[in-house]
């Protein structure tokens, strides 16, 4: 170990392994902190450059080595080792992560001494704030026989406390792990954990009252969070027109699956229900719902994670582990009181097997964490609802993979004509919708396979009548060609031209 042997012989002997699984890894972390951190933060932080240590010393040719690794972010414009900063180090025993004021600040800690010693309102405001901070330890030394470990006997364990002796202690505040305690935390948990403690202690870098009073202004003076109005089921009848009882059949099999589709031809409304039952769900709540299309060249580093292309300030092309569209969203689910509802809309138009990945196992032993293929550990959170959208006309329901259908309550949506009606009376449009409902009637009646019926969302435009013949030559002719390609005859009789007067009861 490097401990028992700290030289640059016994680093250049296994320079290769600490680059993999020391170096590497907390450049990862960082990356991932910072993208995590506030932007006002980051605006004052260097975040990108000289951000790590080395291991061999600058000793002069005696070849020595430190037995520890370190890294932080720091004031903008300042070196790191003379700038007040937030840093993480790691040794043989675990980790430390926390404030420090810096190895050669010279006068520059002389502010934050007056600050604290002061009484002023700032102060209460930081100390409220660090004391949801667990293991919070302050003035505790940076190195000891216990190494990165915070022990009863390492400095001050409360605020007050360091504040009172504010004149001769450390300005440092610092939360440890040991190694067992980061092993068993997933890449995602141990990056949210310190970067929360950064975030908390991120005041104590600044210099000025006013810049740190307008930080707390802006997180506590906000208005008081308001719960997502609530949607009653009878409310998305009346707005929509579709059936009370399919609606409390589909809001039922969403609720107790927490993942499921609607399907059905196009025209129907699957992604107009799916955003409606969504804030159904979320009402009440604190919750919040997303959208996200699918599309053939969507990929699981799209969905998941993957290794992405990322260029640092000096030009250097590196590849990070990157968060994907659900695993970002189930992270700000977990910090939430309440559901939250991601619409896949098309979701049949990528290859879900290779999209969702391990995420077929998860969906169906939702108490369960398992490894992702970058190596953390992923669970997804009990509040997290997935409603999917699938147009039959793309792809029928009998192509998808057999686990996928096990997975998900699936939904049929035919073509509701009464929607029509009820759309046109709600927005009093004055159009008489029993030629339309007469001739689509026709239309499907003709197609035959459910799959590919023509529903009625095409036409549900306050200025129906000014644009329903483009409508209908634009949209529901090309589709009608499509289809009868085989037989142009009944393609012909559905034409404009051949249904146009039956539709408007025009002559």
């Amino acid at each position: 170990m490097l401990h028992d042997d700290p030289t640059k012989e016994f680093y250049g002997r296994y320079k290769d392994e600490f680059r993999e699984f020391l170096r590497d890894p907390m450049k990862r972390l960082f990356a991932e902190i910072a993208s995590s951190l506030p932007a006002e933060f980051c605006e004052y932080l260097e975040t990108e450059k000289k951000l790590f240590s080395r291991i061999p010393k600058n000793d002069w040719g005696k070849g020595g080595a430190w037995d520890y690794y370190w890294g932080a972010f720091y004031a903008k414009n300042e070196k790191r080792v003379s700038s007040e900063q937030l840093y993480l180090t790691v040794d043989r025993l675990g980790i430390r992560f926390g404030y420090s004021q810096g190895e050669y600040t010279n006068n520059k800690g002389v502010w934050l001494r007056e600050l604290l010693a002061s009484g002023s309102p700032v102060v209460k405001q930081i100390e409220e704030s660090l004391s949801s901070v667990p293991g919070l330890r302050y003035s505790a030394p940076e190195s000891s026989e216990t190494g990165t470990l915070l022990t009863e006997s390492s400095g001050y364990a409360s605020f007050s406390d360091w504040v009172e002796n504010i004149d001769t202690a450390l300005l440092t505040a610092s939360v440890s792990m040991s190694a067992e305690e980061v092993l068993s935390l997933s890449s995602t948990e141990l990056k949210e954990r310190v970067a929360s403690v950064f975030a908390a202690l991120f005041p104590l870098m600044l210099r000025d009252t006013v810049a740190i009073s307008a930080l707390f202004v802006s997180v506590d003076d906000e208005e008081e969070l308001q719960a997502n109005p609530v949607l009653s089921l009878d409310e998305i009848h009346s707005l929509t027109g579709y059936n009370r009882k399919w609606i409390g059949k589909a809001v039922a099999a969403v609720t107790l699956k927490k993942q499921a589709v609607l399907y059905g031809p196009p025209g129907t409304g699957k992604t107009y229900l799916a955003k409606m039952i969504a804030s159904h769900l979320i009402g009440g709540e604190f919750g919040f719902r997303e959208i996200v299309q699918f599309h053939p060249s969507y990929s699981y580093e799209d969905f998941i994670e993957g290794l992405r292309p990322v260029a640092s300030s000096d030009g250097v092309l590196e590849y990070r582990m990157i968060d994907g569209r659900f695993k970002e969203f189930c992270d700000r689910a977990r910090n939430v009181d309440g559901r939250c509802v991601l619409i896949v809309d098309e979701i049949n138009r990528a290859n879900l097997s290779r999209v969702f990945g391990e995420l077929m196992y998860l969906l169906e032993y939702r108490n369960e964490k398992i490894p992702l293929a970058g190596g953390s550990l992923f669970s997804i959170p009990s509040n997290v609802y997935i409603i999917g959208t699938m147009n039959t006309a793309d792809r029928s329901i009998a192509l998808v993979d057999h686990a996928l259908r096990r997975r998900f309550a699936f939904i049929h949506m035919k073509p509701d004509y009464s929607v029509l009606g009820h759309y046109h009376l709600l927005k009093k449009t004055g159009f008489d919708t029993s030629g339309l409902v007469s001739v689509l009637e026709k239309v499907n009646k003709a197609i035959e396979d459910r799959n590919y019926f023509v529903g009625v969302s095409f036409f549900l435009h306050e200025d129906i009548r000014e644009r329903i013949e483009n409508v209908w030559q634009l949209e529901i002719e090309p589709y009608l060609e499509e289809y009868f390609f085989d037989k142009p005859d009944i393609a012909e009789s559905f034409s404009w031209e051949a249904v146009g007067k039956e539709i408007t009861g025009r002559e």
